[in-house]
């Protein structure tokens, strides 16, 4: 979904809105003037990341919209400029180079599968970023800073810990052709469930419309796998479960870390009851205070997005809270060092949202990995909270050390 018309002061494609009232006095920090805090957002807008990310932008504005109508920080209003990376390194570079050298930005938060085509210069210039680590450029430079680091660093007992506890002893793994980001989940979740004594045992490539998802269960059935996982899209793995189903064939458990979309639900239905998927964040069907909280800023702040309950959205609300918290917390006129230092020396959970406080001072592979797991209700009309045991929904696991 394309947003547009997001009611919040943005600057797009390079055009300035005006600001409130001064507050405050001059600062020489980049970004800075006596009325205003500019911060950056890359993200794809094109591409063939577009369709599933472009929430996040959605998301930003909400938060900074709220920040604003509370009186900005320190008396500046928040103004975001924001650039397309096009979902390629080379468009992720360029636009980094626009929004430091001609916007003037202060830091940036990226919401993008390619970051590390900006990571190298970003790092050699001390800008600070803000994001969801997908990439392992994450975990190499000092001034970018993940509120989710899923599959940077060593890998995590979670994922095969779900596994175990759904009764699973095999599995089967999807993947993403040509894709380097699948490669990378992959990996971290055969070593995850290896950790838990559940070998893979099959293997299949996913195209989106183009592999027949009958094929796929009839390979899952043939390996002898009770476990369906993988690292393809949310439709691709609802596809192949629905085909499970359809081929009455059997399975204790099948997760991704995609696919916790209704519009998913409310195609297949029934046909993917039971399908799992792993997030970092609160379940939008919680509904706790920060959770309501969140829901009510993006009707407010960006009434274009229809379903509030946009994983993306909610990712960039939390990269954008994180940064205005770090901001609030660093004072008047933070120099980007002075602002990354800051950062380093808070725990931060987003109000509640996180399933465990990040301590960002920490490598992206020694932090600990908790998760919350929903799943497709039985009468296949919507999303439940898994829980872990009797006391809490929180799945937490501990690295995998040496891998």
């Amino acid at each position: 979904m394309t947003v547009t018309g997001l009611a919040v002061v943005l600057l797009v494609g390079g055009c300035s809105a005006s600001a409130g009232p001064s507050s405050t006095g001059a600062c020489a920090s980049p970004g800075f003037s006596p009325t205003e805090v500019r911060l950056g957002l890359l993200y794809p807008n094109t591409g063939i990341l577009a369709s599933t990310e472009s929430p996040v932008r959605a998301g930003i504005a909400a938060r900074i919209g709220l920040a604003n109508d509370n009186g900005g920080i320190h008396g500046r209003r928040v103004v975001l400029d924001w650039r397309d990376d096009a979902s390629s390194p080379g468009g992720n570079s360029a636009a980094a180079h626009d929004l430091v050298e001609r916007g003037g930005v202060f830091g940036l938060i990226e919401e993008t599968a390619v970051a590390a085509g900006s990571a190298q210069y970003l790092d050699e210039n001390d800008v600070p970023v803000i994001g969801s680590a997908v990439e392992p450029a994450w975990a190499l430079h000092k001034n970018m800073f993940a509120i989710a680091f899923p599959y940077v660093g060593e890998a995590t007992t979670t994922f095969g810990l779900y596994a175990r506890k759904s009764g699973g002893t095999k599995a089967f793994m999807l993947s993403a052709p040509l894709s380097q980001s699948s490669n990378q989940v992959v990996g971290k979740l055969v070593t995850s469930l290896a950790s838990q004594g559940i070998p893979v045992v099959g293997r299949a490539d996913f195209s989106d419309g183009i592999t027949p998802p009958d094929a796929v269960a009839a390979k899952f059935a043939a390996s002898g796998a009770n476990v369906l996982t993988g690292a393809v899209s949310g439709p691709a793995m609802a596809s192949v479960v629905a085909a499970l189903r359809s081929a009455h064939i059997e399975f204790k458990v099948a997760f991704s870390p995609t696919g916790y979309e209704q519009a998913l639900v409310e195609h297949y239905g029934p046909a993917i009851a039971g399908m799992s998927v792993s997030i970092y964040y609160e379940p939008f069907e919680e509904q706790t205070p920060e959770m309501r909280k969140y829901q009510e800023a993006m009707h407010r702040y960006a009434p274009e997005l229809a379903k509030v309950t946009q994983p993306f959205a909610l990712d960039g609300y939390i990269a954008a809270d994180l940064f205005i918290h770090g901001l609030e917390r660093a004072g008047d006129c933070p120099t980007r060092q002075e602002f990354m230092d800051t950062l380093r020396s808070i725990r931060y959970d987003a109000g509640g949202l996180l399933p465990s406080p990040l301590n960002l001072n920490e490598p992206l592979g020694d932090r600990r990995m908790c998760y919350f797991f929903v799943r497709v209700d039985a009468a296949g009309t919507g999303f439940e909270t898994v829980p872990s045991d009797a006391e809490t929904t929180k799945w937490c696991g501990d690295r995998v050390a040496g891998q």
